[in-house]
């Protein structure tokens, strides 16, 4: 007896010390911070999500954190005793097709190095969430919470860490850069401001008696102005910001060498110099942003008004916005097209019916027939097992003639060219499991799974699915930078009032094209294959159908679905799109892959060769671009639900002369409850002016030359909430307008 339970001890001992269970380590406490504010998850950029272990222990501790949302994300920890450390995990957007489910919640474990659990917590978070940030680099916050009320940029501090990873700085659309003080990037943070900018962030750079400072922490070749000292000036000097209320004689202002466009003062009192950076651009300014005149509220906010009046920001850089429904019934249309190769073929839904059909018939009256004439019934018990064995083995073989035993990678490539250099991929992927298995992928960039697979790393590069069901397409999403040997060169002339464009192309991306398009406004013209290097003029007309999305899509399928991807694409008033098939996203390891690439690049309007003298530009040609907090967002439709505003930001030819000719500006497709007023900027007076009442339709534009600068047209929309719009169905149309040398 003394025996047995000595044995039964050993056995729980060794259990206890073998199987996984809950370690006591009630000196090991865990905290984590989402983002900015805590709660909300991203809609269209990447999350960062900080867990910090605070080891209050007298030993050092070695174990992993697990971060639990949709999929898995790991990462190894080492604690020294009495000390904390640090992790940070970066979670994709909630716009990510398939990526979450719908527990609303992060769970966070901490395991020992034998999987046992040592501390847990769980985090309620809000999904979807547009939110779009100004962030303050160096100096107080506080100081430029005014900027909320000029744009709807949420302002938040942020440190240098925040710039380690370039997709989760895209819900940042303006970077503030004020007495950072100590303040330092390195090699790595500096790159991904740059691409940042390129991607249409705008960085603000003050100058004052900080200068230095200031400019030491940006790039030398970004700054559009080279400081070298400072100077003090009358207060009559900074009449070009229009401050209203100056209470000193004199103020502190940076001095040097212009290397960019003046939007405010002279040269020889510069105020405010921009230089464009891809889609973005940096602003300097000769203020110090915490000083002496700003720090007067009332000039602080009419400082802020100007500068964004100047430089509208962008409310996103990267995915689109579009609800629930369409994102399945867009991505995951494409993505089923693409990925029906043979098997889809060999085991379509008729041929599956007509093998049903045939082994019933076999196993049924054939079988019993033919027993029957041999008076071995009996034998039933035999021949219908091998009936099924053989239908069975034979659906197999063919199913895996269809596939093969090859592991095929799937790629559905959303590709947004930025810069000459720069384009992003936010890629819709999966891979086809032919065997059983552990399935793990490796790839740059960013990478998450869709459901049940396991990131591991800091980088998050290494995916891996645990025995997936065979023969399944297990689906997961990356994004990554693709650098470019040049971006598509495209010159436009219209021809007989738009409808017909004469259009030279050059591809500089350095990959072949096999479909391209131009939209216009609401038209869209064909230009056909494109190879890498090539240029190719034509005449286009305006195709009736729009987009083809079949000429695309019987690449991938003989009879595939239709759908409609230009919601899936810019909401430019002019766009280049082209369709591939390179593997962009390299993917380690030897596989088969299919690609569809949708290539898309934003045009401006210096594309646009109007010609000289008399210009007439037809309705439906110059659309605007949407800026404000927008509720929900799908290709062309905007849908606002709670009060506030919006701006309609139109981008003219820059050689227009807006002195000369009519401008009519048509908002005849804004819906729902239209209680509300619509106002257009005045640069010449600095101010907006109402037009008239959210039912406006059409009207033309009184003194046109004091609403145009540099090209661009800006009209605001307030609104009680509860309006949509068509942006394709807002246009302004010129008529008998002059483009003069």
């Amino acid at each position: 007896m003394k025996h047995g339970k000595v044995i039964l001890l050993l056995v729980a001992i060794i259990l206890v010390a073998v199987l996984p269970g809950t370690a006591r380590a009630a000196d090991i406490e865990m905290d984590m911070q989402l983002n900015f504010d805590g709660r909300n998850l991203h809609h269209s950029s990447w999350n960062r999500l900080e867990v910090q272990v605070d080891n209050g222990g007298g030993e050092d501790f070695q174990g992993r954190l697990v971060v639990e949302i949709g999929g898995q994300y790991t990462q190894e920890v080492f604690v020294q005793a009495g000390k904390q450390a640090t992790a940070v995990f970066f979670l994709p957007p909630t716009n990510a097709e398939g990526i979450w489910d719908d527990t609303g919640a992060i769970r966070v474990v901490l395991e020992d190095t034998r999987g046992r659990t040592v501390a847990n917590k769980r985090k309620n978070v809000a999904k979807g969430s547009n939110i779009a940030y100004a962030a303050v680099l160096g100096g107080d916050a506080t100081n430029f919470a005014r900027v909320a009320n000029v744009t709807s940029l949420q302002v938040k501090q942020i440190e240098p860490q925040h710039l380690d990873n370039p997709f989760f700085a895209d819900s940042i659309r303006a970077i503030i850069v004020s007495n950072p003080g100590d303040i330092n990037l390195d090699a790595e943070q500096q790159a991904n401001l740059r691409l940042w900018l390129e991607k249409g962030g705008v960085l603000i750079v003050g100058g004052g008696s900080a200068w230095q400072q200031n400019a030491a922490l940006v790039p030398t070749d970004l700054l559009p102005f080279q400081p070298h000292g400072i100077t003090t000036v009358a207060a009559q000097e900074l009449a070009g910001f229009d401050l209203p209320a100056m209470s000193q004689d004199e103020y502190t202002l940076a001095v040097g060498e212009e290397r960019g466009e003046i939007l405010a003062g002279t040269n020889a009192t510069s105020l405010l110099v921009r230089k464009s950076v891809g889609r973005g651009a940096v602003l300097w300014t000769a203020l110090d942003l915490e000083a002496a005149p700003l720090e007067n509220q009332a000039n602080n906010e009419a400082f802020w008004e100007k500068l964004f009046s100047l430089q509208p920001v962008l409310q996103s850089s990267g995915m689109q916005h579009p609800s629930f429904i369409h994102r399945l019934t867009g991505l995951n249309q494409i993505f089923h097209t693409i990925s029906q190769d043979k098997l889809g073929t060999a085991l379509s839904p008729l041929r599956i019916l007509l093998l049903l059909l045939a082994y019933i018939v076999l196993a049924g009256p054939v079988n019993w027939l033919v027993l029957k004439k041999v008076d071995r019934r009996e034998w039933a018990w035999l021949t219908i097992p091998v009936l099924a064995l053989l239908f069975t083995s034979g659906t197999f073989a063919v199913g895996r003639i269809g596939r093969g035993g090859q592991e095929v990678l799937y790629y559905l490539n959303m590709v947004d060219v930025h810069s000459e250099d720069l384009a992003e991929v936010r890629s819709y992927s999966g891979v086809f499991v032919p065997r059983r298995g552990e399935i793990s992928l490796t790839a740059p960039g960013v990478l998450a799974p869709t459901s049940g697979g396991i990131v591991s790393g800091g980088q998050q590069n290494q995916l891996t699915v645990p025995n997936p069901p065979l023969w399944s397409t297990q689906r997961f999403y990356m994004e990554d930078h693709q650098h470019l040997s040049g971006n598509f060169a495209v010159k436009i002339q219209p021809q007989s009032g738009g409808n017909t464009l004469q259009v030279e192309v050059t591809n500089n991306s350095g990959y072949d094209l096999f479909d391209t398009y131009l939209s216009m406004g609401k038209r869209w013209y064909r230009l056909e294959a494109l190879a890498a290097g090539e240029t190719k003029s034509s005449s286009l007309r305006a195709a009736q159908s729009g987009l083809d999305t079949h000429a695309v899509l019987r690449r991938y399928s003989t009879n595939p679905v239709w759908h409609d991807m230009t919601p899936l694409l810019p909401d430019a008033p002019l766009a280049f799109v082209g369709f591939g098939e390179d593997e962009l996203v390299v993917v380690e390891g030897e596989r088969k892959s299919v690609s569809l690439n949708i290539w898309s690049q934003v045009l401006e309007q210096d594309s646009v060769n109007y010609g000289r003298g008399r210009v007439d530009i037809a309705p439906g040609v110059l659309i605007p671009e949407v800026v404000g907090d927008v509720d929900e967002h799908w290709g062309e439709e905007y849908h606002f639900y709670n009060p506030g505003s919006f701006e309609l930001v139109f981008s003219l030819p820059r050689d227009l002369d807006p002195s000369q000719g009519e401008y009519v500006l048509n908002l005849g497709e804004i819906r729902g409850k239209l209680g509300g007023t619509v106002e257009v900027y005045n640069y010449s007076q600095g101010e907006w002016q109402e037009l008239g009442g959210l039912h406006l339709q059409e009207t033309e534009l009184v003194n046109p030359a004091e609403l145009v600068r540099d090209g661009k047209l800006r009209v605001r929309v307030n609104h009680d909430g509860d309006v949509f719009i068509y942006q394709s169905l807002l246009h302004i149309s010129v008529k008998g307008g002059w483009i003069g040398d």
